[in-house]
């Protein structure tokens, strides 16, 4: 399965204008971790999982803006969980 999340701010000087995150293997997610935990969300974990599911390097991600970065987590959590209706649980707001 994968995501693709159309970017409302390009990054790396205009030239990455969507996010195609695939489905994380169990290696990726062993190697980075899991993100999602108990409400919380680990942003240290993200940005190398991020990485690995994107195929973008984590310089170019971290030029994401707020809004695009909430579309792609929630895309992460959608791809880690399963289904929409049984993804992992999101931080509270």
């Amino acid at each position: 399965m994968e995501k693709t999340i159309k970017l409302s701010k390009p990054i790396n000087e205009g030239k990455i204008k969507e996010l195609t995150l695939a489905e994380p293997t169990f290696g990726q997610l062993k190697r980075c971790g899991i993100p999602f935990s108990k409400g919380e969300f680990d942003f240290a974990k993200a940005g190398p999982l991020l990485e690995a599911i994107s195929g973008v390097q984590e310089p170019f991600l971290d030029q994401m803006c707020a809004k695009d970065s909430m579309k792609v987590i929630e895309a992460m959590a959608e791809l880690i969980g399963g289904d929409e209706g049984n993804s992992a649980e999101l931080p509270a707001s």
